[in-house]
């Protein structure tokens, strides 16, 4: 049962990326709603009505990942874009292109399970149990909050990548200049919304309301931290889509793995639990402000022309051979 559902939900993600970069993002948007929308009907359905348990959420989860997959396959059969399903075969040095290039997306998905393993360590010690409980319904909230900011950079993704590859810098720096700022009002606007309804919110996810004001403390600090994150988001995606996957990886790094992890461990053991939820907006300030270093290192403009030049030279090579 396991590994029908991991495929379909491998193939939900590639087939989504493709038919977004393949000119059709209004089919990808449609194909990531009708599955996540038929997933939780299904749930319903099988958990509920026919009574099948876990048993009946994992088919509904195949089946939603499944039927996103039919939805995006639409964009192949009407053969509308440049991409199609043929066979191929493995190509030593493309496949570690595609690594190289993944790796700052990988460091990205395993930041946020990473960070939240981290503090719950921390918090276990110094907070115990309680900690723990108000800690998970702060993440189940930003857990929402993240999401906006990912979708806002998968849609300038390929939007900066074909700039990029048109060697159109105004549109490239455009499009950057408009995610940056975006993702700082969404934000903002998300986390004054959290701050203000915070503690009718928690409710929702904490049962026992002695543990609301600790919550509601987590969720302030800790919450903060994802305005700094939601601009490095757009940074590693800027990146990303110029083909600087070197840049990118050290960004992801440096905000999901080094600074959280060293910074969540030492800051509460060298200056008590009063710095316990202040690592990761550190961590995230740093970032940003290396982020910002490196991409003043080299514009736009002259990224591109040094591709223009390798481009050039790779033509004149082959012409000569």
């Amino acid at each position: 049962m396991v590994q029908p559902i991991f495929d379909f939900f491998t193939a939900s993600i590639l087939g989504n990326a493709f038919v977004r970069n393949d000119g059709s993002p209004e089919l990808a948007f449609w194909g990531m709603i009708v599955g996540a929308l038929s997933n939780i009907f299904l749930d319903w359905l099988f958990i509920f009505p026919l009574q099948m348990g876990i048993k009946g959420a994992a088919i509904a989860s195949g089946l939603g990942q499944l039927l996103s997959c039919l939805v995006l396959a639409f964009h192949f059969l009407r053969k509308k874009g440049i991409l199609r399903i043929e066979r191929f075969s493995v190509n030593v040095k493309q496949c570690r292109e595609v690594i190289v290039c993944g790796l700052p997306e990988f460091v990205i998905q395993i930041s946020q399970p990473m960070t939240i393993f981290c503090y719950n360590l921390v918090i276990l010690h110094y907070l115990g149990e309680s900690g723990l409980t108000a800690f998970a319904g702060v993440t189940y909230m930003m857990v929402i909050m993240l999401g906006v900011f990912f979708g806002i950079s998968q849609g300038l993704q390929p939007l900066i990548g074909t700039s990029f590859g048109r060697r159109e810098t105004h549109k490239v720096n455009y499009y950057f200049r408009a995610g940056l700022l975006i993702n700082l009002i969404l934000s903002t606007l998300l986390y004054s919304i959290y701050v203000l309804i915070g503690p009718y919110a928690l409710k929702l996810f904490i049962t026992d309301n002695t543990l609301i004001p600790l919550a509601y403390t987590a969720l302030k600090w800790y919450g903060l931290a994802y305005i700094p994150a939601a601009i490095n988001i757009i940074y590693i995606t800027y990146f990303l889509s110029i083909r600087k996957s070197g840049q990118a990886f050290w960004i992801s790094c440096s905000r999901g793995i080094v600074l959280n992890c060293l910074l969540i461990f030492t800051l509460p053991a060298l200056f008590g639990i009063k710095l316990i939820w202040l690592p990761l907006l550190i961590a995230e300030s740093l970032t940003l402000i290396f982020a910002t270093l490196l991409k003043k290192r080299k514009s736009t403009k002259n990224i591109i022309a040094d591709r223009t030049e390798d481009c050039l030279e790779k033509r004149m090579s082959q012409d000569n051979l």
